[in-house]
């Protein structure tokens, strides 16, 4: 049997921690298992060809094409599912991810076979388990099975805009070998940092999942609302044994993580690491996190000049709307302090958000002319997506208020604010006509 990730830029992550699950609890060398990762060239060109070299693809009936995806993603993967379909190579295709965890009945609709939401490693691994232990022509059987039903599913979906709805809200709104539900993980150092066959070098995942639960956000729902860290020690180990010498990391924020002292001393002990980046890109930190003595151990340890704080508004209204559970004010000294240890704050904004105000886009307005001014902040503006996992996803999205619009023209150009704000709101658009599509809202 035979399984192909797809691997792209924004996926990365979420490959590598399936390929170390995959590697702890099933990698044998009887032949009976191999694993390949591809790129979307490699896959657009088998199924451009229609290729049939086993060596190349495996057999139909033995070969499962494993897909991880964002919403923002989605029509790429839709197309690259609709390929598959179109040619002579037909693969399982399963798929999880946070579009897949949020929207089920769409990944269904996409063309997708089995589903995989929230963490996957251990489902993942007792499903391939499962696969495993058929025969080939019993193992054939079962797919051309799940082929049908999830085809079924398909068709009821489309037509019933509760189920649609149903699926989005709760897993177990379907009973359904096409829908494998999620394990749960009590710590990240269950599995390694990354593979060893496959390992993908990126950023390493210190820390998974958070507690606040903002309204725009749909990390709480993917993972329970639950956080777990990764030991200082594991991923001290990890950039010994694969030489790394620039280390970057993934945390919703980086200030929160236990161990920051003690992962950073190790880490100027290792040989081969040249650099650490904390609390920039992607690792954020909230306003609300920062303290002087962080801040401080960032600039003295780390090569970032840099760090990234998530304001997202300059509302306190809003703040409170959105479920942030800091203040404007929290925003406001976190820049400070982060002058104060030499380093440049970088402010997260999201425009758009649902009810905003004109008074809400005057203070958020106001707040980012006071951080120029005081702090010499810079700012990366969002435009605010309903995402499917979200609590605000079938709200309507607003437009960038005429005084934070102002603002923006006023510093663009001059090396105050970035962003992809104006690609977002099409995004946006597309998240809303996919829920009126299926009938989910009007």
């Amino acid at each position: 049997m035979k399984l192909i990730f797809l691997k792209t830029q924004f996926n990365r992550t979420s490959i590598r921690a399936l390929l170390s699950s995959l590697e702890i609890r099933l990698w044998r060398d009887d032949g009976n298992l191999e694993i390949e990762v591809m790129n979307l060239s490699d896959l657009n060109r088998i199924c451009g060809e229609n290729i049939q070299d086993n060596s190349v693809t495996g057999s139909g009936c033995d070969t499962i094409l494993c897909l991880s995806f964002s919403s923002a993603s989605r029509i790429d993967f839709s197309e690259l599912i609709h390929k598959v379909r179109e040619s002579n190579w037909q693969p399982l295709v399963i798929a999880g991810g946070a579009h897949v965890s949020s929207f089920l009945s769409d990944a269904f609709v996409m063309g997708v076979d089995v589903a995989f939401p929230g963490q996957a490693e251990e489902s993942l691994a007792e499903f391939i388990e499962k696969s495993l232990g058929f025969s080939e022509s019993g193992r054939k059987k079962w797919f051309a099975e799940l082929r049908a039903s999830a085809q079924d599913l398909r068709e009821i979906v489309k037509t019933r805009p509760e189920l649609a709805r149903g699926m989005m809200l709760d897993w177990g709104f379907l009973k359904s070998e096409n829908l494998i539900l999620p394990g749960r993980l009590q710590s990240l150092d269950v599995y390694p940092c990354l593979p060893e066959k496959n390992p993908l070098i990126g950023p390493l995942e210190i820390t998974r999942g958070c507690s606040f639960g903002c309204a725009y956000c749909e990390i709480p729902r993917k993972f329970n609302e639950s956080v777990i860290h990764r030991s200082p020690d594991i991923l001290i180990r990890c950039a010994e044994r694969f030489g790394m010498w620039s280390m970057r990391f993934i945390s919703p924020d980086s200030f929160s993580y236990p161990w920051m002292s003690e992962l950073f001393e190790g880490l100027a002990k290792v040989e081969s690491v040249r650099d650490i980046y904390w609390g920039s890109f992607p690792s954020e930190v909230r306003p609300d996190s920062v303290t002087l003595s962080k801040m401080q151990m960032v600039s003295r340890m780390c090569s970032n000049r840099n760090v990234v704080i998530g304001a997202q508004t300059g509302s306190d209204a809003m703040l409170n709307r959105i479920g942030r559970g800091h203040s404007v004010e929290d925003v406001e000294n976190a820049a400070r302090i982060c002058r104060m240890a030499d380093l440049n704050p970088l402010i997260d904004i999201i425009v758009g958000l649902p009810g905003e105000s004109e008074e809400d886009d005057q203070a958020t307005a106001a707040m980012c002319e006071r951080l120029v001014k005081r702090t010499a902040s810079r700012f990366t503006m969002h435009t605010f997506m309903p995402l499917p996992g979200s609590r605000m996803r079938f709200e309507e999205s607003g437009t960038i208020g005429k005084h934070t619009l102002a603002f923006i023209n006023k510093y663009r150009g001059k090396g105050v604010v970035q962003g992809n704000w104006e690609k977002q709101e099409s995004l946006a658009t597309q998240l809303r006509d996919l829920y009126v599509r299926y009938g989910i809202i009007e």
